[in-house]
């Protein structure tokens, strides 16, 4: 079922592309996972391990906690890497996939079913727009799965420490992965889905003055011809700084988001602390415990960030890739005579419009 939605949209087309390469994936999520509960166990420890040191304890007391502390450290660091050699394994792999598919669809439509397409924006499109989708696969398609593990993990064990800091917690990550990415969609989505034609225009016009610069220069057309290149390259930076600015609002809403769930479970947890419900040395491991939780949410609001753009590239390449081939090869095409002349008869030739 899911698998048929996804067939409707060039975008979820694309993602499919992605069904050779299951096992990169599988293990790029697996990776992923690990990597931001090392995070989790790393803060976690560490509040433990401050909060229990500043009562002067007799340090064998202590040696779990430092064991833990040099455990998740190591391990984070070793997981981030495999998982970031994963996944951009993965997405170059399958951006070589898409790059020769969309060779091999252009093969049969040159030169008549490309009317109206210029070599610059075909360039623009085989290069730009497929290298555009690799935030399809490193940014929207693993983080929310690492985020869906990380999170029920996460409230679980706050759930187990106290109660109400795991519900409040809940509360705080459904806001960070529902809210904080619709509005960063919200922010970026204009300007991320002009961006593939804007820099197919800047492409052409670039294209036109190298190729017919003497021509150009014979008519007394530089000025203008550079003037509209460069009223392109402006309209493209201003998209890429609206894209970037939607990019830092993702990040600074998930610092936000962190921080306040670090004070509302804190918050959450001084009565139970008070009451001798919870004992106060747990206090700091929940509140880092929350904010570290945070690691596997931040990465939804950077992938809302450019999803519109990643569509709008896909649909450029199929715009292209699923025109109708003009000249249909026969299943069965008589062989080629081994030798002597080629003869052809009651064979015409006309240019479009023509007679």
């Amino acid at each position: 079922m899911i698998a048929a939605r996804l067939e409707r949209t060039p975008l979820g087309r694309a993602a499919l592309a992605t069904r050779n390469r299951w096992k990169l994936f599988t293990i790029s999520v697996l990776l992923g996972t690990g990597t931001v509960l090392a995070a989790v166990g790393l803060l976690t420890a560490s509040g433990y391990l401050i909060s229990r040191a500043a009562e002067r304890p007799e340090i064998l007391s202590l040696t779990v906690a430092i064991v833990g502390v040099r455990f998740f450290g190591v391990s984070r660091a070793l997981l981030r890497y495999g998982e970031r050699l994963t996944s951009h394994d993965l997405a170059f792999r399958t951006l070589t996939d898409l790059r020769g598919r969309f060779f091999e669809r252009l093969i049969p439509l040159v030169p008549a079913g490309l009317d109206g397409s210029r070599r610059a924006d075909l360039m623009s499109r085989f290069v730009g727009d497929v290298d555009r989708l690799q935030d399809l696969y490193l940014r929207a398609l693993s983080p929310p799965l690492v985020a869906i593990f990380c999170s029920v993990f996460c409230v679980a064990l706050a759930s187990i420490i106290l109660p109400v800091a795991g519900l409040v917690l809940a509360v705080m990550l459904l806001l960070g992965g529902l809210a904080a990415p619709a509005l960063t969609r919200w922010a970026a989505r204009t300007a991320g889905r002009r961006q593939s034609r804007a820099r197919g225009l800047l492409a052409m016009d670039l294209h036109e003055i190298a190729v017919g610069g003497a021509e150009i220069a014979v008519a007394g057309r530089e000025s203008d011809w550079l003037e509209r290149s460069r009223e392109d390259d402006r309209h493209l930076v201003s998209l890429q700084r609206r894209d970037a600015m939607s990019g830092g609002l993702a990040e600074g809403l998930g610092t936000l988001l962190a921080v306040g769930a670090a004070v509302a479970v804190t918050a959450a947890s001084i009565p139970a602390v008070h009451s001798g419900e919870l004992n106060g040395v747990l206090l700091a491991a929940l509140a880092l415990l929350a904010m570290a939780s945070f690691e596997a949410i931040t990465p939804l609001s950077q992938a809302a960030a450019v999803i519109d753009a990643t569509d709008e590239a896909a649909e450029r390449i199929e715009e292209v890739s699923e025109r109708p081939v003009p000249i249909l090869n026969p299943e069965h095409p008589r062989p080629v005579p081994a030798g002597g002349p080629i003869r052809l008869d009651g064979v015409s030739f006309a240019y479009p419009g023509g007679d």
